[in-house]
């Protein structure tokens, strides 16, 4: 097996080499690379959710049976994940790097670390969709609604007068709403990936 300096020296040199840098960006690979951002959720900001669900995983909330409860976890991944994502040291080296290239990044994370990083908002898909943003969870329409602040009533589907979820496709259906800014950000890796392809 290749030794670590070596396989760093060769992602130099294809790097410097590079006309264009694409870059993916997840959970599992964060994870792997000792990046455990979001593992003490359960026991941090989403402690009260957790004890009384034993939520074991954040992402389970969405499944809270409790409409107001359920209302009131959307309101805070959308503050954890969006309005509060951390900004970490790792990501703002990856971004002073990625900064000599053209660049785009498509992350299945449905945060806003990158954002919060420095990272040019335009060069940025979130494949999973927008936490701060409510859809409706009937898909009946392609209508989008910021995430009211707390203490705000919470709104109903404009069209239907039914639930609202948030804009996200970590729900485990196929209610996910390919709205326009999700299309604009298709439409910007698309753009990228076919300038660069034959590069």
């Amino acid at each position: 097996m290749e030794s670590y300096q070596k396989r760093l020296n060769n992602a130099i040199l294809l790097f410097n080499n590079a006309d264009a840098v694409l870059v993916f960006s997840g959970a599992g690979m964060a994870y792997h690379a000792g990046l455990n951002t979001y593992t003490k959720l359960p026991q941090g900001a989403f402690y009260k959710f957790a004890y009384k669900y034993m939520l074991i995983d954040v992402n389970d909330g969405f499944n809270i049976e409790s409409m107001q409860d359920r209302q009131n976890f959307f309101r805070l991944y959308a503050q954890v994940f969006h309005d509060n994502a951390p900004s970490y040291t790792a990501h703002k080296q990856v971004l002073d790097l990625l900064h000599k290239k053209p660049y785009f990044i498509a992350q299945t994370n449905p945060d806003y670390i990158y954002e919060h990083s420095g990272a040019n908002a335009k060069r940025i898909m979130h494949i999973a969709g927008f936490p701060h943003y409510l859809q409706c969870a009937h898909a009946c329409c392609h209508t989008l609604t910021p995430m009211p602040e707390e203490g705000s009533p919470f709104p109903v589907c404009p069209n239907c007068g039914g639930e609202l979820r948030p804009n996200l496709d970590i729900f485990g259906d196929d209610n996910f709403i390919w709205t326009q800014p999700y299309l604009n950000e298709l439409h910007e890796y698309s753009s990228f990936v076919s300038k660069y392809k034959n590069k």
